[in-house]
């Protein structure tokens, strides 16, 4: 029979590894519908990492709480530049912008507007905003869920494995020979994409990847006297697919 501190432990336990589960899992997501570059895709994946964060707050608000006061110097700089971008949507008197921003008066010249708010896109800085916020809530929830060095290991290799599928694929959508991509059905030029619309977004994630893959390899260096050499082939593909696939996205 369990005691009850146990089975609390236990449930605490499979609350964790659930949300850790969730959290790979949307960052397994964010690079598939197009690099997210559409507003449906980061549209859903900012009502997935809002309410994940919020059912977590839910559940372990003191915890929360705590790990934010912990590091509460760069959650500090994210916030600020997330009130920064809200503050470009607050109206404010024309003869201030004018002040922050020489000729922003000539622009409402011809109106009667007295308000107007620093933002001339009201809705790209709305879009900006909720993205700033959606980075501000996945850099919170890696801090409160990857809290150890098996983790943090576990989560460099996920990046590796995700890293060297997409740049399978990207490798695999220009030396096939089709004109569209069986992705998306987006148009193949002469540089891979990936599962990205941008051939420097795809590059710049595999190299993300690969930068994680070597930062794996330095952090488990210590934790054995020999390095395998099943470990070593193993590294040595994944950086050959990772490096071979980016060089595909760059100009000819």
């Amino acid at each position: 029979m369990l005691l009850p501190h146990t089975f609390i432990n236990k449930i605490k336990d499979c609350h964790s590894r659930l949300f850790l589960g969730l959290f790979y899992f949307y960052l397994f997501l964010l690079p598939l519908p197009l690099g997210s570059n559409r507003p449906i895709a980061w549209h859903a994946e900012q009502i997935f990492i809002f309410c994940l964060l919020l059912v977590y707050f839910l559940l372990h608000s003191d915890y929360l709480l705590s790990v934010i006061s912990k590091h509460r110097i760069p959650l500090g700089i994210l916030s600020g530049t997330v009130i920064w971008i809200a503050f470009q949507l607050m109206p404010l008197p024309v003869s201030l912008l004018a002040v922050l921003s020489p000729g922003f008066e000539s622009i409402f010249d011809n109106t009667a507007t007295s308000f107007a708010s620093i933002s001339l896109d009201f809705q790209a800085t709305i879009d900006a905003l909720l993205k700033a916020l959606s980075y501000l809530c996945v850099f919170i929830l890696a801090l409160a869920i990857i809290t150890s060095p098996q983790r943090l290991i576990s989560c460099l290799v996920f990046m590796v494995v995700t890293g060297t599928l997409n740049g399978f694929y990207g490798a695999f959508e220009i030396l096939s020979g089709q004109d569209f991509s069986l992705f998306m059905n987006m148009e193949n030029g002469h540089r891979a994409n990936g599962t990205f619309v941008y051939h420097n977004h795809f590059a710049n994630f595999l190299f993300l990847c690969l930068s994680a893959g070597l930062g794996y390899f330095i952090a488990t260096l210590t934790q054995r006297k020999a390095f395998p050499q099943q470990d070593v082939i193993a590294s040595t593909l994944q950086a050959m697919i990772l490096t071979w696939s980016s060089k595909f996205t760059q100009p000819s």
